[in-house]
């Protein structure tokens, strides 16, 4: 959440100055383009015209703009500006393949890479599993841990390996996931913490 906030006030910041600098300068074109920008109704022709402006701000908002195409985004997703790649990882039209490669060429606890791989699971996209499976094999005990653990696409041989885990809270979301076999959920049922029992159970009766 700190890091949204900070990213929204450098981009508001960051509009004012060039807000004042083009105003001095009498240049309409940019404000032309943010005009174009914040327009809902904008065409994607238009926007992918606009798409190569020179002003950072420009290519962000064309970025996050839902009627932008996805070549324009594709071509975007290459940008050297960071912050318009974490735009492209945030637009709902963005195609999985660039999502996944966003993912890929950032660090996992990065904006853009957890912005992206949300993305991915927001849609159920099968491409979401690695990232997923990525959470489980290098984070220690934790929350993200556990969603990890209890998402439908988590790679279930990681659930396989987890289901002896120390921790039964990670026992217990790999015997509520509907992606855990049916022969580990037979052994979860026998499990020491009678929760992880009565979820394995549970799941398994899902099935019948």
């Amino acid at each position: 959440m700190g890091c949204y906030y900070k990213d929204k006030l450098v981009r508001e910041s960051a509009l004012t100055v060039y807000q004042q600098s083009f105003s001095e300068e009498r240049d309409i074109n940019f404000s032309e383009q943010l005009q174009i920008v914040e327009n809902i109704n904008t065409v994607p022709d238009i926007l992918d015209e606009i798409a190569i402006s020179k002003w950072l701000i420009i290519r962000e908002r064309v970025a996050l703009h839902p009627n932008t195409s996805i070549d324009t985004l594709t071509k975007l997703a290459e940008d050297k500006a960071r912050h318009v790649q974490f735009a492209v990882a945030q637009n709902p039209n963005t195609p999985n393949e660039i999502l996944e490669k966003l993912a890929d060429r950032h660090k996992w606890n990065t904006n853009i890479h957890t912005v992206a791989v949300k993305n991915l699971i927001s849609r159920g996209s099968k491409r979401a599993s690695k990232f997923i499976g990525q959470y489980i094999k290098d984070s220690p005990f934790s929350l993200s841990r556990l969603f990890a653990l209890l998402h439908p696409l988590a790679p279930t041989h990681l659930l396989i390996k987890n289901y002896r885990s120390s921790y039964w809270l990670e026992r217990y979301a790999i015997a509520q996931n509907p992606s855990t076999p049916d022969y580990i959920l037979e052994f979860l049922t026998k499990d020491a913490n009678r929760i992880v029992r009565a979820a394995a159970k549970a799941n398994m009766l899902k099935d019948g």
